[in-house]
């Protein structure tokens, strides 16, 4: 069957409209994510045939192996939305290890008969602003009974946050073990939440406990939030904008959970996912989902505009760009940014976003052609300055600015692009680590894990920030702390790429030569080892370290030619040879490499620093200007004798 992308049609009762990603329904539309909507497509064009999951992988996603979980909630949404029971599937049919087959009647138009169709006698009933006052409204609160009591409705609210805290707390011990000054500052109220709750899918008690587990925990994060103001059921409808709710239910042994955003003064479905345990990384399911609640609110009310009043479909494009941050697809980051200015063209932060993601996706892709990158430069340039013109006291807006026009070895500009911005609770995390890696350049590492650490407060489910701060533990000499960060990441994925990676810099550079040696006899078998076969020169610098086997010679034979010359800087210096390290130093370009001066702090370049040709290649570099303009200097100033340039300790 063709299907004209620009049509409605039904399936069974259900009318679909494409363009408009929304499902009809008998209750109302229930708007979908473009992708989930291309697989109904598809499934659509081949009617009753057995679609490959390979099909939907190439033209949904557009690769050709790989794991398809985003196919599965795909199809676990679509479900969702046409009420297809677990137990008979009458619209979507698995084929097992094959694909899906759309199993339900389509048709172009409506039914013919004399008896209406649900959504034809809605339409007819439907009132000015498209409501049938007959039938229950997708967002909408439902009547309050006649015995409701404000007083019991709070105190049911107590012990959704009392049992909440039997969750969370242990959660939160079990992540942190204190807290860091204040890089990150806090941001005001910018919208207020309905928590209508989770129904449980079936009676069965794993259901109806998992169902009470995760409305108490969201009931608890959201209280606790400092952007997020969770409103009073009697006050909903004057003060809350969005309404979260959901279904809960256990499918062999594993929690799954539908949530719904709804706007509280329309009808519109803002948004629904279907979430499982290979999306939640937390120790706990509930945890896990009340975490992603907060944190998908917190970024639509940093990135959404400071008072700018936001239609529900406009907030419907933000949800899907924070998901898309959630998950870190990448690819879809500047899509959905185009779409929410093309919604709201006279919003500056919507504009200013989109430039930033313009300007983020180029600074990503440096290889893309020159044709290709002068359009998207100039598009940027245009979005940013007419939004600084629509809203030039704006912080967002001048930082957001700052950041698309700065040059990246403008280290007063930089900061000052990054610091605001880092103050706004909810931003994505590309944020905090671009301004976590400007203090790391500069010298400044623990001001760079406080800020990483703060972070990780509001959303302590990342392990590769874990890891991250594990690493800058290490280089200040903080081993335990170290350790204790790793063991947290190890927790949350332990078969993180980043963990193993950061861990084993850690023992490779700052490790005792006995477990530097175990570390190479377990990699290689045996502590006789070819020079030439090892991986890279930090590890040939190590090797020679641990088996007291240093041979400049050799070293300089194998690593002189080296295409990032700021590596051998480091390596001869660890090795002793201080006069090899500022002759490789001698006009390299360090802004040839993104971070190539962070090598310049790191614990094992002290005698390079002590060096007097340190300073002025710091000078040349435009660090020490800077050091002296913010006041904040690195941290080998604190034990490290700089008489007359370090300020005194």
């Amino acid at each position: 069957m063709t299907i004209d992308p620009t049509s409605q049609f039904w399936i069974d009762e259900f009318r679909i409209d494409l363009a408009g990603l929304r499902i009809f329904a008998a209750n109302g539309p229930l708007s979908v994510e473009p992708k989930v909507m291309q697989v109904l497509e598809i499934l659509a064009e081949h009617p009753g045939e057995t679609v490959l999951r390979e099909t939907f992988m190439q033209r949904v996603w557009d690769v050709d192996y790989g794991s398809d979980e985003s196919l599965t909630r795909a199809i676990s949404i679509l479900r969702k939305a046409f009420g297809d029971s677990r137990g008979r599937r009458t619209m979507i049919e698995t084929v097992p290890r094959k694909g899906y087959r759309l199993i339900a009647d389509i048709r172009s138009g409506p039914a013919n008969s004399e008896k209406d169709t649900p959504q034809k006698a809605g339409l007819e009933k439907a009132d000015a602003q498209g409501r049938n006052p007959e039938m229950p409204q997708v967002g909408m609160r439902e009547s309050v009974p006649e015995d409701y009591s404000p007083v019991r409705a709070r105190r049911s609210y107590l012990v959704f946050a009392l049992a909440a805290a039997l969750i969370i707390i242990p959660g939160m011990i079990w992540l942190f073990s204190g807290k860091a000054g204040s890089l990150i500052g806090e941001q005001t109220v910018r919208h207020s939440v309905q928590l209508q709750g989770f129904e449980p899918g079936s009676q069965i008690e794993a259901d109806t406990r998992l169902a009470r587990n995760l409305t108490s925990s969201i009931a608890s994060s959201l209280s606790a939030s400092s952007i997020v103001l969770m409103a009073g059921a009697t006050d909903m409808e004057d003060t809350a904008e969005i309404v979260v709710r959901g279904e809960a239910w256990v499918e062999d042994g594993q929690p799954h959970a539908q949530l719904t955003f709804d706007h509280a003064r329309s009808d519109y479905q803002i948004w629904t996912t279907v979430l499982d345990p290979e999306q939640i990384a937390a120790p706990d399911f509930a945890f896990g989902v009340s975490l992603h609640v907060v944190r998908l609110l917190n970024c639509m009310a940093s990135w959404r505009g400071d008072d700018y009043e936001n239609s529900p479909e406009a907030l419907a494009l933000y949800v899907r760009f924070c998901d898309a941050v959630e998950h870190q697809r990448l690819r879809d980051y500047s899509p959905f940014t185009q779409d929410i200015y093309e919604a709201e063209p006279d919003n500056p932060t919507a504009l200013a976003l989109h430039a930033y993601m313009l300007h983020s996706r180029l600074t990503r892709y440096r290889d893309t052609p020159d044709a290709e990158r002068k359009p998207l430069v100039d598009m940027y340039e245009a979005l940013i300055s007419e939004a600084q013109s629509l809203s030039p006291d704006s912080p967002l807006v001048k930082g957001l600015a700052a950041i698309v026009t700065s040059d990246a070895d403008d280290w007063i500009g930089t900061a000052e692009a990054l610091g605001p911005l880092a103050s706004r609770n909810g931003l994505p995390r590309t944020i905090y680590t671009q301004y976590g890696e400007h203090l790391r350049k500069t010298g400044r590492i623990r001001d760079a894990l406080q800020v990483y650490t703060q972070y990780l407060e509001r959303d302590p489910t990342h392990p590769a920030l874990f890891s991250r701060i594990g690493w800058l533990h290490t280089l200040v000499n903080e081993h335990d702390a170290a350790e204790l960060a790793f063991a947290r990441a190890e927790r949350i994925d332990p078969d993180h790429p980043g963990l193993s990676q950061r861990r084993g810099q850690a023992v490779l550079h700052y490790g005792s030569p006995e477990e530097v040696r175990r570390l190479f006899q377990s990699y290689f078998g045996s502590a006789e080892i070819d020079p030439s076969k090892l991986r890279n020169c930090d590890q040939l610098a190590s090797w020679m370290i641990a088996f007291d086997r240093v041979d400049l010679s050799q070293f300089k034979a194998i690593c002189g030619s080296y295409p990032d010359r700021f590596y051998p800087v480091r390596q001869l210096s660890f090795l002793g040879d201080v006069d090899g390290a500022y002759q490789a130093a001698e006009g390299y370009d360090w802004s040839s490499h993104h971070g190539a001066t962070i090598i310049l702090f790191y614990r094992e370049m002290e005698a390079f620093r002590a060096d007097p040709r340190f300073w002025p290649l710091v000078e040349d570099l435009g660090l020490v200007d800077y050091w002296k303009t913010i006041d904040r200097w690195p941290d080998f100033c604190l034990y490290e004798d700089h008489e007359g340039y370090c300020p005194a300790r």
